[in-house]
């Protein structure tokens, strides 16, 4: 399953793979170390949480994020977007709405813009952004609360138990007719 992230979508998009992935809010919070009303806002309104979190909650929906894997990767290619285009900090700024000197931070430190900025930008470098799991990628708080130690669940599907053998059935037989 995978989404291209809409900003008024995002909300149900980040509860569908929280419930894809059968965690409740209780223990993606507890993995993040927030309250579950916080989750639940975050739900409610994904845009206004910061791009770090926004990877945290990832993290622990097991989920991955194209074409940015990770905070480390982001800066470098949010850099080499906008040079690719030929625009300034200056001009780039005007399109998203913001100061040059605020485009020159957000690429020094992206992690913490906030998610709605974050699109704002994506947007303006006419980039997409997709959300989604692997099919076999457990989420961080399942795999701590639901399995023992590091054990890591098994990919290979459980044996499925033989059908018994056909039981004979002893009919009487019906007497010849003279």
């Amino acid at each position: 399953m995978q989404y291209a992230v809409i900003p008024h979508q995002l909300g149900a998009q980040l509860k569908a793979l929280r419930l894809s992935q059968q965690v409740s809010v209780a223990e993606v919070a507890d993995y993040m170390q927030i309250s579950a009303s916080r989750l639940w806002g975050i739900e409610r309104n994904p845009l206004a949480i910061k791009l770090h979190q926004f990877y945290h909650l990832m993290d622990a929906l097991g989920a991955d994020v194209h074409p940015f894997p990770d905070l480390a990767t982001l800066r470098p290619k949010l850099i080499e977007a906008r040079r690719s285009t030929g625009l300034t900090q200056a001009r780039f700024g005007q399109m998203v709405g913001v100061t040059q000197s605020r485009i020159a931070r957000i690429e020094s430190d992206p992690a913490h813009i906030s998610m709605d900025l974050f699109l704002k930008v994506l947007t303006c470098l006419r980039m997409r952004l997709f959300i989604g799991q692997h099919v076999y990628r457990a989420p961080a708080a399942a795999l701590r609360n639901r399995c023992p130690g590091d054990a890591v669940p098994a990919l290979t599907p459980e044996p499925v138990p033989a059908c018994p053998a056909p039981m004979a059935l002893a009919l009487p037989i019906p007497a010849p007719l003279r």
